[in-house]
């Protein structure tokens, strides 16, 4: 099994950002980082983009280093565990 690290460390920074909010106290934030909408109800678009849009591009840049077969040479070089 191999861990793909373009969308391993978006998704764990995400995760320590909340979990940092929610040690503090701050559900608030929390919710708000995770929805995209304020404690009034409107909708953020920029909120989205700043905490869903590494992951989107860990995504992208996943499925490229596999078509560009980044990932199958890191393989047949013994890497272990990471793949791009």
């Amino acid at each position: 099994m191999t861990l793909p690290i373009a969308i391993i460390a978006p998704t764990a920074a995400l995760v320590v950002s909340n979990a940092q909010r929610a040690a503090a106290g701050n559900w608030l934030g929390v919710q708000q980082s995770l929805t995209g909408m304020d404690d009034a109800g409107k909708f953020h678009a920029a909120w989205v983009i700043e905490n869903y849009g590494p992951l989107a591009a860990g995504f992208v840049i996943h499925y490229a280093a596999g078509r560009f077969g980044m990932n199958r040479a890191l393989g047949r070089a013994k890497v272990p565990l990471i793949r791009i």
